[in-house]
């Protein structure tokens, strides 16, 4: 049986290029899905809203006196870097890390078109298990905790980079915790089920777990941002998933990517009833452990 990162490694060499056509997602080189926060008005915008949340909390651990170094913790294609290379107002030494050695390949290409491989750096790893890549002033990973297959070891490893007095982003899915949720009924329950499975989010927890996790690792949390208004749910390919693919699950539920349009569709459920959020927590890493 394969470990859980071999069985996503291969599911983002299949399916990556087509993740990109299908949500329009090679102009601005993001995987993730578009957050329609305050002044995002183009999607190019919305996709870009979650590294503007980003780079807002690594401002206060910005140095004068040498670049801000940077670490994406399951960067994707890397557009999360190249846009914050872009836009800082100062220079980075940034680093990505995803499993994928497709996208790894799609992101340099992307960094020697722009003219930014000398400051971002792309490397096929695991979260779980970092290599030897020298201290962070920011961290932070972008709809990645959720596949964390064991998240107290993502806390572990963000502890042996992020330096004290640096930062640690996460941006994910996060289930409601009890008192802010609707009871869970078996119709909830199976939708929970149903988007761990398709999406292999064995990292799904409530922010209040999270901030333990975290916690337990030197991190404090100096913010907490619900981002679910921001999202826009039941879109028309969202219902299009709903109308032609979930009736079909018995039968394609063996093929990963429609293990993965299931999923989604599940999520939706979930996010649309409040048994999960969309959120945005922000770490710093204690002097001290």
């Amino acid at each position: 049986m394969s470990s859980p990162d071999a069985s996503l490694r291969e599911y983002y060499e299949k399916n990556t290029r087509l993740f990109l056509y299908l949500s329009g997602g090679w102009s601005t080189h993001s995987l993730h899905r578009p957050v329609w926060g305050e002044g995002a008005s183009t999607r190019a915008e919305a996709f870009a809203y979650p590294y503007r949340l980003v780079a807002h909390a690594g401002a206060p651990v910005a140095r004068t006196e040498e670049p801000t170094r940077i670490l994406d913790l399951g960067c994707g294609v890397g557009g999360g870097l190249l846009h914050l290379a872009e836009h800082s107002a100062r220079p980075v030494s940034a680093t990505g890390i995803t499993l994928s050695p497709t996208q790894v390949e799609l992101a340099r290409d992307e960094a020697r078109s722009r003219g930014l491989a000398s400051q971002c750096t792309f490397r096929q790893g695991t979260f779980l298990d970092l290599p030897a890549i020298g201290p962070a002033d920011l961290a932070y990973a972008i709809e990645a905790f959720v596949l964390a297959s064991d998240p107290s070891r993502f806390f572990a490893e963000a502890a042996s980079v992020v330096r004290p007095g640096g930062r640690l982003v996460i941006v994910d899915d996060m289930l409601a915790d009890p008192d802010s949720r609707p009871a869970i009924d078996d119709r909830a329950r199976r939708w929970v089920e149903t988007f761990r499975a398709g999406w292999q989010a064995d990292g799904l927890r409530s922010p209040t777990t999270v901030r333990s996790l975290a916690r337990d690792e030197g991190f404090v949390c100096r913010g907490d941002r619900d981002l679910t208004p921001d999202l826009h749910l039941h879109r028309l390919r969202d219902r299009l998933i709903a109308w032609g693919v979930v009736p079909l699950k018995p039968l394609l539920w063996r093929w990963a990517y429609f293990r993965g349009l299931i999923g989604g569709h599940a999520l939706q459920q979930c996010l649309a009833a409040g048994l999960i959020r969309y959120r945005c927590l922000v770490f710093e890493r204690t002097e001290t452990q």
